[in-house]
């Protein structure tokens, strides 16, 4: 008898061991001054490459403070948007938006700007600090690596844009100014594989591998293997296996690999063997 409530002792132990290790709960709170308490602050797991994020908590805050509570099953990227009411659409329009990796800690946000200065500047991302887990840290330091080269794609881009409307697509014009958004984004590119060479096994590292494996036809089977197997060291093992699966996907779209073997018909009836 004694053996038997030993052994069911035992079950019910680990399978809240299971249960705890697959969902716990996380806290973020924070206070921004001059915050009015009709925004809306919403926390978004935003890993799904379909782009079907989901919310994980939403709150309005008091007097400047709040404090978002849920729960994670791992380490996971996610976006931190300021949200107001638009009476025009009848709905929450986000004015500003931080990016952060949440965990299962007790996290903290900490802005050295009233609000309506962090509305205005453009280093809302570097200014608003998020402390409180190894995790975030981490996420901290890979933003410091790699934002300068960051800005300076997202200006090489605006200014493309810019350029595209201001002389009605002139050819030659489009030509050198995508030439300039192509350079400072591989520069950016080169920013992060630095840091993830440097730190393959922080989360944030396995995190920018398994969204580079998301990209078609821009990596050769040589080279997705070489970015999949650096990040292997991360501790997560959630976040190896998504790399793994993303791995598998992106052998999929090598580049260098033969075409698959098809026919086709052309308007004249004919069939054309592609192989």
């Amino acid at each position: 008898m004694n053996c038997k409530k030993l052994l069911m002792t035992g079950v019910l132990a680990m399978i809240s061991a299971i249960t705890a290790t697959a969902q716990a709960p996380f806290s973020l709170s924070g206070k921004i001054d001059g915050m009015p308490d009709s925004v809306r602050i919403t926390l978004t797991d935003v890993e799904d490459p379909n782009g079907d994020f989901k919310t994980l908590a939403q709150v309005n805050p008091k007097n400047g403070a709040f404090e978002l509570k849920g729960d994670v099953k791992a380490p996971t990227m996610c976006k931190l948007f300021f949200q107001r009411y638009s009476p025009k659409d009848e709905n929450y329009r986000t004015i500003m938006s931080v990016r952060m990796m949440i965990d299962q800690s007790q996290l903290s946000v900490a802005a050295p700007l009233d609000f309506d200065s962090l509305l205005n500047s453009r280093d809302i991302e570097m200014l608003m600090k998020v402390s409180g887990s190894k995790v975030a840290d981490q996420y901290a330091e890979f933003m410091t690596a790699v934002n300068a080269a960051e800005r300076k794609m997202d200006d090489a881009a605006y200014l493309s844009a810019s350029k595209y409307f201001e002389t009605n697509a002139n050819p030659d014009t489009v030509r050198k100014y995508n030439a300039i958004k192509a350079g400072a984004e591989k520069e950016f590119l080169l920013a992060k594989q630095a840091f993830i060479a440097s730190h393959p096994d922080y989360n944030i590292s396995a995190y920018e591998t398994q969204r580079e494996l998301e990209k078609i036809f821009k990596y050769n089977a040589a080279e997705i293997d070489a970015m999949a197997d650096l990040v292997k060291v991360c501790p997560d093992t959630a976040r190896i296996n998504t790399v793994e699966r993303r791995r598998k996907f992106a052998h999929r779209y090598a580049m260098g690999m033969n075409c698959p073997e098809f026919q086709a018909t052309t308007p004249e009836g004919e069939v054309v063997d592609f192989k």
